[in-house]
């Protein structure tokens, strides 16, 4: 989800008891969205309950995100049970979960229905109440550094945070001047946090993408208030040159410039591989043939193939099995299954619309969705026969939604899937071809796609070279959306 970034990098300055705080959040000087957050204390628990909202302009959609985060905690910080509800114009989820004693946490929610799943808590990783009494245990103090491990919810993901007080600034909250303390957050990228001497939060500077977005104090009127979509095409990357035939190159190379001070980093994978050099990275993706002959279901020993099957909570579920069965049918070629997949997925999602971020089994019930959408079920419907597979993040070469004269760099989203010793890129979506760059693979959580499309505003494209010489059949691409 597009809130994530955001939430994760926050530090924990909280209200106190029974107190409830407003911010509204500004990208570009226009009011996009509002945070509210509650601290609430009773029967030996304190329950931290925030909630985030953004309006997106999504290709010409107006799309309204919304996430609700509620923390169940001990008066000492230990986390007890968590609840969060996500939702936008078309879907919405909950999912809770309860802390054991011995750190094991049963989960109910994201799409899986019957008994509830059991994970491990993120080692040392702390919650709202905890990392407040954390902040108050150093207090303030210019040049004061210190760390911790927030766990991110609901994927129970642990964020490392280094935090470093750089002291007492003035700063302009809504029109008045006032003193607070500024705080580095260092994640990978640095965010900016102001806060009062009780820690209470008055200001925080972040990026979405290459978007300054900020959260500052406000009265609850004007956090609750109208908000203005947010134009997200200044996430869309102008291609450098028409790239034509990409159905049937045999690759492209690709040449990417960081932004000043940007910290690019682009994974290999075995159609993709990076170079770095003094002005940035160039990215070859290669054209890669299914091929033929996989065992179905997959019988080899690889440890990232056989992670890649397991029941991930945002993919797997009943229904998206019973669909599985019924797209591959007696189909004992794992890569003819694979593409019967691909071909059922883009057939079932019937309404292709922008969306919020939905597991697997909530598509099954909608038929709804862009390309996350596409990938997710896709790529839970190979685990779900036995098909290693993988939700990948990236950037896609199309035509510009606003222009079509214009081509761009849009953010996309797809799947792979390991056939014989090799990982393929499948896309259910738009049909995959070599204008695709992939940011991340994973398991298809919302961190999965949200850590692709924050890389979109890192960098620019200034150079791409299409490769003559495909080894497969063109593949017809797929109306963008």
């Amino acid at each position: 989800m597009i809130l994530i970034g955001l939430v994760a990098l926050a530090a924990a300055s909280r209200a106190a008891a029974d107190e409830t705080e407003y911010f509204a959040l500004f990208a570009k000087g226009v009011k996009v969205g509002s945070r509210v957050i509650s601290r609430d204390v009773k029967s030996g628990q304190v329950v931290t309950k925030e909630t985030d909202i953004l309006c997106i302009n999504h290709f010409g959609t107006p799309v309204t995100i919304a996430e609700t985060r509620e923390q169940t905690e001990t008066p000492e910080g230990k986390p007890l049970a968590f609840k969060t509800v996500s939702s936008s114009s078309i879907t919405s989820q909950v999912v809770e979960g309860t802390v054991a004693p011995d750190g094991r946490v049963a989960i109910l929610g994201q799409g899986r229905p019957g008994a509830p799943q059991t994970a491990e808590w993120p080692r040392g990783a702390l919650l709202a109440e905890g990392i407040r009494l954390l902040q108050k245990r150093y207090n303030l103090k210019e040049g004061l550094t210190y760390s911790y491990v927030k766990c991110v919810l609901p994927d129970l993901d642990p964020c490392p945070i280094t935090a470093r007080v750089t002291g007492r600034k003035q700063i302009d909250v809504l029109g008045k001047k006032e003193w607070a303390w500024e705080i580095q957050n260092n994640h990978g990228d640095i965010h900016t946090l102001y806060v009062d001497d009780n820690f209470k939060q008055r200001k925080m500077l972040s990026t979405m993408g290459d978007i300054q977005m900020e959260y500052v104090a406000c009265t609850q009127a004007l956090a609750l208030g109208k908000n203005t979509p947010m134009d997200r095409s200044t996430i869309v990357l102008d291609s450098p040159a028409p790239l034509n035939n990409l159905a049937t190159a045999g690759g492209v190379v690709y040449h990417l410039s960081p932004k000043p001070q940007a910290r690019l980093l682009i994974p290999n994978y075995d159609n993709q591989t990076v170079v770095a050099d003094p002005s940035g990275l160039t990215v070859t993706v290669t054209a890669t043939k299914i091929p033929s002959g996989a065992a179905l279901p997959y019988n080899g020993q690889d440890s990232n193939a056989l992670d890649a099957l397991k029941p991930a909570p945002y993919l797997a579920g009943q229904g998206v099995a019973a669909l599985a069965r019924q797209a591959v049918g007696r189909t004992k070629d794992a890569g003819d299954a694979a593409r019967q997949i691909e071909a059922f997925v883009r057939q079932y999602i019937t309404h292709k619309e922008a969306s919020g971020y939905a597991p697997a089994e909530e598509v099954v019930k909608t038929r709804r969705g862009d390309c996350k959408a596409h990938a997710v079920l896709a790529a839970g419907m190979c685990r779900a026969v036995g098909i290693p597979a993988k939700f990948v993040s990236g950037t896609v070469y199309a035509v510009d939604p606003n222009n079509s004269k214009h081509y761009v760099f849009i953010p996309h989203a797809w799947f792979m899937v390991y056939l014989k010793g090799t990982w393929v890129p499948m896309d259910a979506a738009l049909g995959y071809d070599v204008g695709h760059i992939a940011f991340s693979a994973g398991d298809g959580t919302e961190s999965d796609y949200q850590n692709g499309a924050m890389t979109m505003g890192l960098f620019r494209i200034d150079a791409a070279t299409v490769q003559p010489q495909a080894p497969q059949p063109a593949i017809k691409r797929q109306k963008s959306y």
